[in-house]
């Protein structure tokens, strides 16, 4: 992944703050992004059983 998406991903959606993620270790911020990952699908998730 690239790294300055790697940085932003967690930053957008509210996990992390800029400078935190440009001090975490890459191995911590992978971690990040999977949680961006999961919170994502979760979101598409309950949209999905709302609406049916």
């Amino acid at each position: 992944m690239d790294e300055e998406i790697a940085i932003w991903r967690p930053v957008v959606n509210g996990i992390l703050t800029y400078s935190e993620a440009c001090e975490m270790h890459p191995r911590d911020l992978a971690k990040a992004n999977i949680l961006v990952d999961r919170m994502i699908k979760e979101q598409k998730q309950a949209a999905n059983k709302s609406r049916g």
